[in-house]
């Protein structure tokens, strides 16, 4: 699985996942968000023996209506926001990915 963490600031992502558990699934839907308010993520595997890896690359979104949908999945070079792909890291094609 992996954590997810977020962070209002750049680089500033809290060292306490935003959810209690490791997320098995490929998508996780952050509904926790505030609008006009940016967000940074990263996320971290977490192996067998329980430890954790290095941070991905962070990406940033800003909420803005009510019905915001935030989908970050791995194995995906993008994230959505409200069905508009936009990419994890532009021109690198960096691909978040789950190692064990």
């Amino acid at each position: 699985g992996y954590y997810l963490y977020r962070g209002t600031k750049l680089g500033m992502e809290s060292s306490i996942p935003i959810s209690d558990f490791a997320i098995k699934e490929n998508t996780f839907i952050d509904y926790n968000v505030d609008n006009d308010t940016t967000y940074y993520y990263v996320c971290k595997a977490v192996y067998d023996n329980g430890k954790l890896s290095n941070a991905s690359n962070e990406i940033a979104c800003t909420p803005k209506s009510q019905n915001m949908k935030i989908v970050f999945q791995v194995g995906n070079p993008y994230f959505t926001v409200n069905n508009t792909k936009k990419e994890i890291d532009p021109g690198s094609n960096v691909t978040p990915l789950i190692l064990n």
